[in-house]
């Protein structure tokens, strides 16, 4: 197949790295934005050979992205400020304005079909008694204790991904563009640093053992490799109009278990998980003394951090199994191992 070339946000970051690969495996010409800051190491070989390109802008200035995306046919949004810990400006502007920026842009220049990859923290991460489906009511904002006074930043990053979204959906049904939304589970895998898998063997392997958590909550979770998959078939597929996927793996395991496969693939012995009402105040007061001498750096435990520790997590996936046809799960130590043999291999852990 004759492919043509795709325009790609994100490309230097964790799942947008891997996104890249299996673009240029698949066949396309993929044109990677960049910041002029932005460390390229994750796509360096592919740029070096030609088969990415890398081009210099940032989501954040319009003025720049008609030119930049000008001769691509084909859109993937994946660039986000992601995490729980940052000034609520810094979300707004990227995630918000930066894909109106890059939808309004598509437009003009000419693009017809796109991909967002957006996040399943737009229907909400705790609390899933039953398994949330593509349908259900946006539900980003969680109602952590003292958030009158001072809000978690993990709402600040829902609650933009949440309006990012239905942005990106107005613009294309306005425009006339074909958009496919992608809502991944929680993502793990080579290059996560900051997703909390990567925090956790840290902090294993320093010697801790207490975490907040339970041995029965559902977590679901998809690797890396796995995901890219199912978003290169979605693309593939160039479905009409808006349509809406959530991502992750078939089986959901439990907290316990997906931690304790990192502990067994480490040499560790699993985590001791501290109780809701121990481990609340810890994070409650951690996060409080960051946020009173504005921390640049977030604490090991926040609201936020806690809560998911104790929380059923679960999506339902069937709509995109539908669609995408047989795919590979990658057994849970298998893709653990690889995670782990990565960080090791490259001097991080």
């Amino acid at each position: 197949m004759n492919h043509k070339k795709l325009f790609l946000t994100g490309g230097t970051g964790f799942i947008g790295s891997n996104l890249a690969e299996r673009f240029v495996r698949g066949g396309y010409k993929v044109v990677a934005l960049a910041r002029p800051t932005s460390d390229l190491r994750f796509i360096q070989e592919y740029a070096d050979s030609g088969q990415i390109e890398v081009r210099k802008g940032d989501v954040k200035r319009k003025e720049d992205l008609c030119e930049l995306m000008g001769d691509c046919d084909t859109l993937v949004h994946c660039a986000s400020f992601v995490g729980d810990w940052g000034r609520k400006e810094d979300y707004y502007k990227t995630n918000v304005e930066g894909t109106r920026n890059i939808f309004e842009s598509a437009k003009r220049s000419g693009i017809s079909s796109a991909v967002l990859v957006s996040s399943n923290a737009v229907l909400g991460e705790e609390d899933c008694s039953k398994a949330k489906r593509e349908e259900d009511p946006y539900n980003p904002l969680f109602p952590y204790f003292l958030r009158r006074f001072f809000e978690s930043d993990m709402n600040h990053y829902r609650n933009t991904k949440a309006l990012a979204e239905r942005l990106a959906i107005d613009l294309s049904e306005n425009n006339g563009l074909d958009l496919t939304v992608v809502r991944p589970v929680w993502v793990y895998g080579p290059r996560e640093f900051n997703a909390g898998p990567y925090i956790f063997c840290k902090s294993i392997l320093s010697g801790n053992r207490f975490f907040p958590g339970s041995k029965d909550n559902k977590f679901h979770t998809i690797y890396v490799k796995d995901l890219s998959e199912m978003v290169f078939r979605l693309l593939e597929k160039r479905k009409g109009g808006v349509n809406i996927f959530n991502a992750g793996s078939e089986e959901v395991k439990t907290l316990d278990e997906f931690l304790g496969t990192f502990c067994d693939v480490l040499g560790k012995k699993h985590p001791v998980y501290l109780p809701r009402q121990v481990a609340y105040p810890i994070g409650l007061g951690m996060e409080s003394l960051y946020k009173l001498f504005k921390s640049g750096k977030a604490p090991l435990l926040t609201r936020a951090r806690v809560e998911m520790g104790y929380c059923n997590n679960i999506y339902d996936i069937n709509k995109i199994r539908k669609e995408v046809g047989p795919i590979r799960d990658t057994p849970l130590k298998e893709s653990i191992e690889k995670t782990v043999n990565w960080w090791r291999e490259n001097g991080y852990l």
